[in-house]
């Protein structure tokens, strides 16, 4: 069993389309990818709105 965690610093005003691109790699990684049981998105909330 192989398992990633990976982390992206993402600027506010590209979040929606970052989560929606992520939410899509999940459902085909789930569809396509035999033996994938399970894929996470995960976002740290405390985060969301900062600006760098």
């Amino acid at each position: 069993m192989y398992q990633f965690l990976v982390s992206f610093t993402v600027q506010p005003d590209h979040r929606d389309d970052f989560v929606r691109a992520a939410r899509r790699t999940a459902r085909d990684s789930l569809a396509n990818e035999p033996g994938s049981h399970r894929f996470e998105v995960i976002a740290d909330e405390e985060t969301r709105m900062s600006s760098t």
